[in-house]
């Protein structure tokens, strides 16, 4: 897309409101779910898209764009008198017009913060010059749109009273100041779009030239001149509740020929975003500039819900196979996935990764019982890839603390490969140790056990090499007075080069993330045994989320090569919804998280940024600094799988759904009744550039 805009839309609407692929199974029951009609790949349209609507806590600015974020609509509030003289980051906080602070709600004295952000700090990102991080989002060669969401006076802007001077003074102010720092930087790229009642209003049609706007007069629908302020309505901006259809009907108007993306505001249910999408592809005129939904959930999850019309993800209903328990991605069959069913039996069977199959995918074999199982050690707890031997993977039970090596041959058959001992007399899960390049190591295998050496050690973690034996003393992790279980822990490994504090070289290492929940908190911990040798080594477990049920997986990234960790857990928190996004009183990066609901969080990065998140202070949060964090759907006790696939990365789960319930707009799913569900997002291929 060459030569396209970034848009950050104010939006004045006082008078309205503004309007790489994760990977989840869903069990659900039994019965088989209905789904989407499946559509070929010529009806998918990857230009329906997503505008983040009421971000306004910049803060959160780095994690939208590695999502890939390109339209921004942010809330120009306007005020005086008390909350301006009351705000740090308002420069003149006595100027009598009052100021602009982006926040959707209106503060009131019971619900209000000194810290919002301003129009100024916006300016003062464009006008840097490169030295402020966020400024290279806006020079890139894919246009940035902003939208400018006025709250404004709307009633009473055109009647000359000292309200309305005040306001207009304050938007001139405000047009010149960011025409000025776009014309003094000619690498910038991005275009303003006004938005929110503005400038509808008579008295403004001709002003703010030539910044185009989401409004105008009606005649504006079909019509483009000048004199009567119809041209400057050229992005069409219908909200879905009430007018998308009837600008469907009318075949968009004049906006068939424009340039500027549809925008619709702003569903969170999966129901209205597909049915949004499928009134606009039912028209049947191509729109190269596409469809932007204006989202206040999360990116991840807008993707899984639209993945059906774009095509860039999976939300596939798979039928009835009973009860799902680990997933993990065998290129080129798809995903293997156990289950177990009414008889008690462990099956295994393959499901396409995408849409559109190869014939070398796994469509069409039947389940298979998983061949030397040991049923007594209940159903496989995690699949992970396995050695260097291309379609080899390790079945765990954490239960038991056992393991199973799999092969698959070139028919998709799935093959017993040998036992592994049940090793450190304890429960917990055993994971495949990821090595990038498939370089020769010693330690092939990592196991997180319940206990250790000495009292202190409430969860060890051990390398294990190629008969899944300890390599040397386990690390203890220390975890207080918490009391946890085996099918609380999970934990994943990889081989990657570091730098220690003792040398400026770097090193081959075996780095290990371990996971847990108790009581609804999750907690974090990370060891790392140079050149792959376990040494004696004790560890602080630290709380890092809320949630329960966490899952880690590992996999290559497509674009940079860099080893990546993902995980997900349920019962955790939504940071992006409508109420959420738009309160007064607390702003999106200062929330404090409670476990809750059906949401499923995510969090992924490269191993490098897991450990330089791990070791800053503070919980993960969808403005995380290092990894990315957010919310992808509702359910419960996901299983995680990180994959490549066609040249993006890809975050996975397993997991059950529950009753599905909104939780403050925290957006419902639709194929969540009954049956198996397959959902996927598939992450922006620079999604690991950290600003």
């Amino acid at each position: 897309m060459a030569n396209t805009a970034v848009i950050v839309a104010v939006v004045a609407a006082s008078i309205r409101g503004a309007g790489g692929v994760g990977i989840v199974m869903e069990t659900v029951g039994s019965g088989v779910v209905g789904s989407h009609p499946q559509r070929s790949a010529a009806s998918f349209h990857p230009e329906i898209k997503w505008q983040a609507h009421s971000y306004n806590d910049m803060r959160a600015w780095p994690a939208l764009f590695r999502k890939g974020t390109q339209f921004l609509k942010i809330d120009i509030n306007w005020q005086r008198g008390w909350l301006c003289a009351r705000q740090q980051r308002v420069s003149n906080r006595t100027d009598t017009r009052g100021c602009f602070i982006l926040n959707h709600n209106d503060p009131s004295i019971l619900a209000y913060r000194d810290d919002y952000n301003t129009t100024a700090d916006l300016t003062a990102i464009l006008g840097s010059h490169g030295r402020h991080p966020l400024w290279r989002h806006f020079a890139q060669e894919d246009r940035v749109f902003v939208a400018l969401c006025f709250k404004a006076p709307i009633a009473t802007m055109c009647d000359g009273g000292p309200d309305a001077a005040a306001w207009i003074s304050l938007v001139d102010d405000l047009v010149a100041a960011l025409n000025a720092v776009r014309a003094a930087d000619t690498k910038l790229n991005v275009e303003f779009v006004l938005d929110g009642g503005v400038p509808p209003a008579p008295c403004l049609l001709q002003r703010w030239r030539p910044w185009v706007s989401t409004g105008g007069p009606a005649t504006g629908f079909t019509a483009n001149g000048s004199a009567s302020g119809d041209d400057r309505w050229q992005v069409l901006n219908p909200s879905w509740a009430s007018m998308m259809k009837q600008y469907a009907a009318a075949k968009w108007g004049k906006f068939v020929n424009s340039s500027y993306a549809f925008q619709v505001w702003e569903p969170s249910d999966q129901s209205d975003i597909m049915a949004a999408s499928d009134v606009y592809t039912a028209v049947g005129i191509a729109h190269p500039p596409g469809l932007r939904f204006a989202i206040n959930i999360d990116v991840g999850q807008f993707e899984v819900f639209a993945s059906d019309a774009t095509g860039r993800g999976l939300n596939e209903a798979v039928g009835e196979l009973g009860t799902a328990t680990a997933i993990v991605h065998m290129h080129p069959f798809g995903f293997a996935v156990t289950h177990t069913n009414s008889a008690g039996s462990v099956l295994i069977h393959f499901q396409p990764d995408s849409k559109t199959p190869g014939p070398q995918s796994g469509t069409g074999l039947p389940p298979v019982i998983l061949p030397k199982w040991n049923v007594s050690d209940g159903p496989p707890s995690a699949l992970s890839a396995f050695g260097c031997t291309s379609g080899t993977f390790l079945a765990s039970s954490a239960r038991v603390g056992a393991a199973t090596v799999y092969a698959i041959d070139d028919d998709g058959q799935v093959k017993f490969v040998r036992s592994a001992p049940t090793v450190l007399d304890g429960a917990g899960p055993t994971a495949g140790i990821l090595q990038p390049g498939c370089q020769s190591t010693s330690p092939t295998a990592v196991k997180a056990s319940i206990g250790g050496p000495h009292s202190k050690c409430g969860l060890s973690i051990a390398l294990l090499d190629t008969d899944f034996q300890p390599t040397g003393p386990a690390a203890c992790v220390r975890v207080g007075s918490l009391g946890i279980t085996a099918d609380d822990v999970t934990v994943a490994a990889v081989s990657h080069n570091v730098t220690l504090l003792a040398t400026s070289q770097p090193l081959p290492a075996v780095t290990a993330i371990a996971l847990f929940s108790v009581d609804g908190t999750i907690h974090c911990a990370s060891v790392t045994f140079p050149m792959g040798n376990a040494t004696a080594t004790v560890i602080q477990a630290e709380p890092c989320d809320v949630g329960t049920a966490p899952s880690l997986s590992v996999g290559i990234d497509a674009s940079s090569g860099a080893p990546v960790v993902g995980a997900t857990y349920s019962g955790s928190f939504c940071f992006n919804t409508e109420t959420r996004n738009k309160q007064s009183g607390t702003a999106s990066c200062s929330q404090r998280p409670v476990a809750q609901g059906q949401g499923i969080s995510y969090a992924v990065g490269t191993i490098d940024q897991w450990l330089a998140q791990l070791r800053a202070p503070g919980t993960l949060d969808s403005c995380s600094t290092h990894i990315l964090r957010g919310t992808l759907t509702q359910g419960a006790t996901p299983q995680t799988t990180v994959y490549t696939h066609n040249n993006h990365t890809h975050l996975g789960a397993l997991h059950s759904a529950g009753v599905m319930a909104d939780s403050n707009s925290c957006g419902i799913p639709t194929l969540a009744k009954n049956g198996t569900i397959l959902d996927a997002w598939e992450l922006p291929l620079e999604w690991t550039t950290a600003v």
